[in-house]
């Protein structure tokens, strides 16, 4: 049992996107049982229109009133399915990566503090992902924890550029599959989206 999450959903009556990739510290049934309400509170929270920055707020408030006392990383977007455009905030979350054609490389983001820190702003920043282009949510769990951050991050950006092209439900397997040589207990979560020509 873990805490790796991830979710995905359209908005009633629109052309968004919510996808949710998080990670509730630990590897117990006290973690999978966080992982479900916090993932219920956020789906409820976006259903309603709160933009990223505010349903990692109110998913910060929900978990600072539980009286836990562990840390969840969470990455929230919302993509228009018509432009490309991404509006994406961050608790405490690696930064999602985005193959081009040309390669992979990290989204320049600004990432907040985790949930459970205590409240703090979680600001949000936006891209468009380009016509064909693919973008990658994630847990920690698809990294190398052997290897200097920046390392594991450019390791996995190469994979994605390598795979990027084919299917993604290949592409998914592709990158779960490398983390059998470092960590083959951790746990995994993994969203891949390509925008349609």
């Amino acid at each position: 049992m873990g805490g790796d999450w991830y979710d995905a959903f359209l908005l009633p009556d629109s052309h968004s996107l919510i996808v949710v990739v998080g990670d509730v510290e630990g590897h117990d049934g006290e973690a999978a049982g966080l992982m479900s309400r916090i993932s219920s509170v956020i789906r409820a929270e976006a259903s309603h229109g709160a933009s990223p920055s505010e349903v990692l707020g109110l998913a910060e408030r929900f978990l600072l009133d539980l009286g836990v006392e562990r840390m969840v990383t969470v990455a929230v977007a919302r993509v228009d399915s018509r432009t490309g455009e991404v509006t994406l905030a961050s608790a405490g979350h690696p930064p999602p990566l985005v193959a081009d054609g040309a390669g992979a490389s990290p989204v320049a983001i600004e990432v907040g503090p985790p949930l459970g820190a205590g409240p703090a702003p979680r600001r949000e920043s936006r891209l468009v992902l380009p016509p064909a282009g693919t973008l990658l949510l994630y847990t920690d769990g698809l990294c190398c924890p052997k290897t200097p951050a920046d390392e594991a991050l450019s390791g996995l950006a190469d994979c994605l550029a390598r795979v990027a092209a084919g299917p993604l439900d290949g592409v998914v397997e592709e990158l779960i599959g490398r983390t059998v040589a470092f960590q083959p207990s951790d746990d995994v979560a993994v969203v891949a989206m390509r925008r349609l020509r």
